[in-house]
Formats: C-alpha cells, sequence, structure tokens
C-alpha cells in the first residue's frame, strides 16, 4: 500500500512538473509579444474574465477579442495568451491578412468551431469540415445555393413575409413590447425548411417538431465563459442536447429517405421536372459526384453528412439571418431619412399600392435585383453588426 502511494504521488508531482514547465513556457513566449497586459502567471486570462464580466452573459466570444482591442488601444493583429483555457491565438483585424488566411490559402478551421457547433449541426457539417473533405460536400451543396434555384422559392417567400407583416401590425395595433428576434427567427426558419427540405412549418404560426427541436438545441448551448471553453459541466442538460439531436436527425433522416424513394416528377410531355429543393439538388449532386446517377443504397455516413449538412442550412442560416433582419429593424428606426429613401425606392419599383406589392414580386421576382439602396442598406447593416464575428484557424509554419 505504501509503494503504491508513493508511486501515486511521484506521478502527481512529475505531472504537475510538467503542466507548470509547459505553462511557463507558454507565458514566456508571450509575455513581449503586442497584446494587452501579460500576467506572468496567468497570461491573458484575467483579462478575457474581465471582458467577458462586462458583456451579457450570452455574447459571442469571438466578440471579446474586439472588445479587448478597443480597451488596450491595440493596433490591427495582437496576441492571446489563454492556455490552457483553450489554445492561444493571434488575433488579425487587418482585412487584407484576414482574406490571405481565409480565402487565399483557407488555412484549416480551428478546432474550437467543430467543439462549438457539433452540437447545433453534427460532425460533418460544412462549418468545421477541411481539406478533401470540405471540398467534397461544399461541391454537394453548390447547386442548392445557385441563383436560379433561389430565384424559384420567392412566391413562398412572399406569402411568409405578408404573415409575418400582419404579426408586426397586430403588435403596432396593440402598442405592447414584444422580443422582435423570436418573430423574425420564426419566419427565416421556416423558410429555410421550405427552401432545404420541401416542407412548410408553418414556424410563424405553430411549433412543428422540427424547428422546435432546432430552437430547442440552440437554448440547450451553454452560454457562460468557461462552458464555452471546457466540457458542460451539467450532465442534464447534456442528455437533453443528445435526447433532442437524436429526434432533430431521426425527422431529418425520413424526410431524406422519402425524397430517394419518392419517383421522379414528370411533365405532362414526359420531361423530368426541375428540381430546386436543397435536399434534392444536394442528393442528384452527390450521385453525379459518385458516378452512378443513383441512389441504390444509404449508407450510414452519407446519412450522417447530408444531415449535417441540412442542419446547418437551416440553423446557421435562420440564426445569422433573423439576427441581420432586426439590425436592419434596428438601423432604420434610428435613421428615418434612411427609412424615407428605402420606401422611395420600393414606390418606384413596387407601386404605391402596398395591397399589390406582394402580387407584383411573385409576378417578376426580378424586380427584386433592381432594389440598390435596399441592398445597400443591407450591406452596411452587415458591416456595422456581422452575424458572425470572425473565423478561427489554425496557424501555418509559413
Amino acid at each position: 500500500m505504501g509503494i503504491k502511494l508513493y508511486i501515486a504521488a511521484a506521478a502527481s508531482v512529475a505531472l504537475a512538473a510538467m503542466f507548470f514547465y509547459k505553462l511557463m513556457t507558454h507565458r514566456r513566449m508571450f509575455r513581449n509579444l503586442p497584446g494587452p497586459p501579460h500576467h506572468w502567471l496567468f497570461g491573458h486570462l484575467p483579462i478575457m474574465g474581465k471582458i467577458a464580466a462586462s458583456l451579457p452573459p450570452d455574447a459571442n466570444p469571438q466578440a471579446y477579442a474586439h472588445y479587448i482591442r478597443k480597451e488596450y488601444k491595440l493596433g490591427e493583429f495582437f496576441y492571446l495568451d489563454l492556455w490552457p483555457l483553450t489554445e492561444s491565438q493571434l488575433v488579425c483585424c487587418d482585412p487584407k491578412i484576414a482574406a490571405y488566411i481565409t480565402q487565399v490559402k483557407n488555412f484549416d478551421k480551428g478546432a474550437m468551431i467543430s467543439k462549438f457547433m457539433e452540437p447545433l449541426v453534427g460532425k460533418k457539417s460544412v462549418v468545421a469540415l477541411n481539406g478533401a473533405e470540405w471540398k467534397m460536400v461544399r461541391r454537394v451543396l453548390n447547386p442548392g445555393f445557385a441563383t436560379s434555384a433561389l430565384q424559384q422559392h420567392i412566391p413562398n417567400i412572399v406569402n411568409d413575409a405578408c404573415i409575418f407583416a400582419g404579426i408586426l401590425e397586430e403588435h403596432a395595433r396593440k402598442g405592447d413590447v414584444f422580443p422582435m428576434e423570436e418573430h423574425v427567427a420564426r419566419i427565416i426558419i421556416n423558410i429555410m425548411c421550405r427552401v432545404a427540405l420541401d416542407i412548410d412549418c408553418k414556424a410563424q404560426t405553430e411549433d412543428h417538431p422540427l424547428t422546435a427541436g432546432i430552437r430547442m438545441q440552440a437554448d440547450l448551448q451553454p452560454v457562460a465563459l468557461l462552458a464555452r471553453y471546457l466540457p458542460d459541466p451539467n450532465p442534464y442538460r447534456r442528455w437533453l442536447r443528445a435526447r433532442n439531436t437524436k429526434k432533430i436527425n431521426s425527422l431529418i433522416v425520413q424526410i431524406v429517405q422519402d425524397r430517394i424513394n419518392k419517383p421522379e416528377a414528370v411533365t405532362p410531355d414526359g420531361k423530368k421536372v426541375k428540381k430546386h429543393h436543397f435536399v434534392d439538388l444536394a442528393l442528384e449532386a452527390f450521385n453525379e459526384q459518385n458516378g452512378d446517377g443513383k441512389v441504390t443504397g444509404i449508407s450510414p455516413q452519407f446519412l450522417e453528412m447530408m444531415t449535417s449538412q441540412i442542419k446547418s442550412v437551416i440553423f446557421a442560416g435562420h440564426d445569422s439571418s433573423a439576427n441581420t433582419v432586426c439590425y436592419v429593424f434596428h438601423e432604420l428606426s434610428r435613421h428615418p431619412e434612411i427609412l424615407a429613401k428605402v420606401r422611395a425606392e420600393h414606390d418606384e419599383i413596387l407601386g404605391t399600392d402596398i395591397n399589390k406589392a406582394s402580387d407584383i414580386i411573385k409576378a417578376n421576382p426580378a424586380l427584386l435585383n433592381k432594389m440598390d439602396y435596399t441592398l445597400a442598406v443591407i450591406k452596411e447593416t452587415l458591416r456595422k453588426w456581422p452575424p458572425i464575428a470572425g473565423s478561427y484557424r489554425f496557424g501555418s509554419k509559413e
């Protein structure tokens, strides 16, 4: 017994010494590099905690670097020594360097992206893949994002927008205060489900199992600072996430299987009906990529890949778009002169009768391409309030 205790104690001391050596190596490496004030033992962890405490608890950790830069008047790039909480980082704020990292060289995405996104969209999501696997999945996704495919959905999107406008009018009539994000998220998720899966979830007025599951999964994400970097300490929440993931996956897998087994639609003269829903276009692209033209069997790997991409389209798409729409309303409310110009452009292109605007757009969706000022307002909103604050990439010895 005494020998075992001695061995255990010796091993503990050795591990502690190795940890402390690695810790001090990290601290020495970053001590004199550009960045905020550096603590000899804790590095930049105290500063990260200070900034996190000054922001809402659900603030995106990617925004921390912006406020650290602002607080300490840092330059276009600086270092953050955050080990052992997470990997130490070089924060780049220069657009040209950022474009070189993410577009020209396209360095591999960091593990933090996969860790955060996996509970939401799965292990095989395009947002976290790298290399050949990313290229393969991207080729499968591209047809669904083509302009010709997206334009086919405009009439249904206009119908959803009319329901959304009616909901806002009802709130205006009552003069109440309400959370804008909830209503915007519901219309966007309804649009995304129709575009991706060809299903009308009626999410603006009802709770469809799929849309309710996706929203619940987002709500189950931990928001505390440490919980974003370390394993979730709440076992009940982990169990809820796992159970909810299984439900969402089962619903999507059933839809994919139904689409595979569904007979090809043809016109009266025998021609194939052109498909424009994401799930169908992705299946066609996958078939062409594999050279057989038809799925003869569904492998678990294929279903996992498809499920992850569909969840990525629905979740990531509705979340970022909902945030942007909210900020567009916010900015227009603060700048009535800009709102007046947007309305003037709409009157010029669609006419002054609001009740006829939806039918005009559905009859001629190309009119939306003429709304240059409205597009500029959206782009400026994205510049001021980007829904994604940055991208984590692995460094390169180059």
